[in-house]
Parts: C-alpha cells; sequence; structure tokens
C-alpha cells in the first residue's frame, strides 16, 4: 500500500500542507523536517525519504473521508455490495505493552466473535489495531524470553560445571542471577505499575552480565584455599566495585532517553545488577566456608 504511493508521495499534500509550504521560510520548513526526523513511528516513509513528512500528513487528512460515517444511532456503518459493513471501536484501559492487556484483549475478542457467529454463522470479521499487533509481539517476546533465557542459562550451567566442576557453585551462581532478575522486576513494577515486554526481552541479557559476580568470587575462593571467604572478598572488592559501575553507567545511560520504555530497561537493568552483587558481596561468602576443590580450569583464573 505505502510501496504503491511513495513515488508520488511529493504530489501527494492536503491543502493545508501546500498552503504551509508555501508560506514557510526556510527556517520553519527546517524546523518540520528535524521534527519529522525526531518522531518515533512513522506511518509513512522514512525521515531521509520523505523529510517533511508529506506522505504521512496525507495519509492522515484522508481518515476523514471515509465513506464510513457514524449515523444517527452512533453507528459506524455502510452498505455495499449487498453487505452490511459496521465498524466496531475499543479501547484498552492498560498499557499498550503490558502482557495482562494482550490476554485480555484476545480473550474478549475471541468471546465476541463466539456468542455473534452462534446467533449469525454467516457474519464475517476484519479485526485491525494496535492491540492486535502487540498481541502478536507480547507471543513472539514470550518465546523469546523462554528461549534466548533457556540458552543462556543452560550455556551458564554447563560452562560453571566444567570449570568449577561443583554443582554448588551453578547454585550459587543461580541464586545470585535468581536474586538480581526478582528485585529488579519488583522494582519496576513498583515504580512504572506494569512492565513492558521489551524490558522483559532485554532483561534476558542480564544473565550473562550478571554471572560475571559470581564466577568470579568462585574462581577466587577456589585460588585461596587457605584464605578466610571474608579475606577473598576483601581481596576482590575493588575488582567486584569498579565492574559493577562501569556495567550500571552503560545502562543507566538508557534512562536519559525520553522513553518510558527504555526508563524501564534501565531501571531494571540497573536495580537488577545491583541485586545480583550484593548478594555476591553479602552472602557468598557466609555461603563458602568451606574451599571449592581444584580443577585444571584453575590455572586459567
Amino acid at each position: 500500500f505505502i510501496d504503491y504511493y511513495a513515488p508520488h508521495q511529493l504530489q501527494q499534500m492536503s491543502s493545508e500542507q501546500r498552503l504551509k509550504l508555501e508560506t514557510s521560510n526556510d527556517e520553519q520548513i527546517t524546523s518540520d523536517a528535524m521534527s519529522n526526523a525526531m518522531r518515533p513511528i512513522s506511518l509513512g516513509l522514512s525521515a531521509e525519504q520523505d523529510p517533511l513528512g508529506n506522505l504521512q500528513n496525507w495519509f492522515l487528512s484522508q481518515l476523514g473521508k471515509s465513506p464510513i460515517q457514524p449515523n444517527e444511532q452512533g453507528e459506524w456503518q455502510i452498505d455495499q455490495n449487498g453487505k452490511t459493513y459496521s465498524v466496531l471501536f475499543y479501547q484498552a484501559t492498560n498499557g499498550t505493552f503490558s502482557l495482562n492487556t494482550q490476554n485480555s484483549v484476545l480473550v474478549a475478542y475471541e468471546n465476541a466473535k463466539q456468542d455473534v457467529l452462534k446467533q449469525n454463522p454467516n457474519v464475517e470479521f476484519h479485526v485491525a489495531g494496535i492491540p492486535m499487533h502487540a498481541a502478536a509481539a507480547s507471543a513472539q517476546a514470550n518465546k523469546e524470553i523462554s528461549l534466548f533465557g533457556s540458552i543462556s542459562m543452560a550455556g551458564i550451567v554447563l560452562l560453571i560445571m566444567l570449570a568449577f566442576r561443583s554443582f554448588k557453585s551453578v547454585l550459587l551462581v543461580s541464586f545470585s542471577l535468581f536474586v538480581g532478575t526478582l528485585v529488579g522486576f519488583i522494582t519496576t513494577v513498583l515504580i512504572f505499575k506494569q512492565i513492558h515486554v521489551v524490558t522483559l526481552v532485554f532483561g534476558t541479557s542480564l544473565i550473562g552480565v550478571a554471572q560475571d559476580y559470581g564466577v568470579h568470587f568462585i574462581a577466587a575462593r577456589q585460588n585461596m584455599p587457605k584464605s578466610d571467604a571474608w579475606q577473598v572478598r576483601r581481596f576482590i572488592n575493588t575488582s567486584l566495585f569498579l565492574a559493577l559501575v562501569t556495567t550500571v553507567l552503560a545502562y543507566a545511560c538508557l534512562g536519559l532517553a525520553p522513553f518510558p520504555g527504555l526508563r524501564q530497561i534501565a531501571v531494571f537493568s540497573v536495580i537488577g545488577l545491583l541485586g545480583a552483587w550484593l548478594t555476591v558481596v553479602i552472602l557468598f561468602p557466609m555461603l563458602t566456608q568451606n574451599p571449592f576443590p581444584a580443577t585444571r580450569a584453575q590455572q586459567f583464573f
């Protein structure tokens, strides 16, 4: 659809656009082009292809010319080719990217569809809108969370077992990841009242970052079998702290952007990393009083 109109985007202008272009000076046109380039969502072409947003604005101006208009009862209907088309509008009360919203929208749509089909089996349904696209994206995101999260965790477990030959080391690192993820999730929900699907998908990357703290401590504990666990922690405190600060600063930069999704990711990531780090610093010395057995991989740490 867009490809059909794209070659004619310079000619697809509403009367308001044409008047504005004729009366605007260079500074105003440049400002409009900059605003269009910063627009996060585009209905037409990219800012490079359509710098003034002519095609997108033209699309929006055509909405009022739709043959489907509300009748005296407020119902949107039109009779065409022997069929009556009715348009029903629904609006979700919760956030578009909320997992609960997607489930409730799909359930409500299917229930309404089945009730109508019981009364009239010949009714055809055509559904559109952001909630339906978001529902499909939510389902895909859930699969990606399970897939990438499982792959990351399985890889970490395998590598830790090969390196330390100790099931206790796997439990310790997994525990730090669980605490970090749980604390990040709870904090994000408390601050934003809900959590976006994108935040959960991006949060799976924390598994590969937060596990470094636990692995670093266990490796140092293995290399210092004659030292007390608290002495080991004091020995690596500086390196663990620098690792936390540099990573937290990198994720915190996402929160500077004026987008709620990126701010959620920043909060989830920063709090999750801090939770995993505190677990290692506070609890690991108490849980590793006995040193880990030496392995062949010890020389690499």
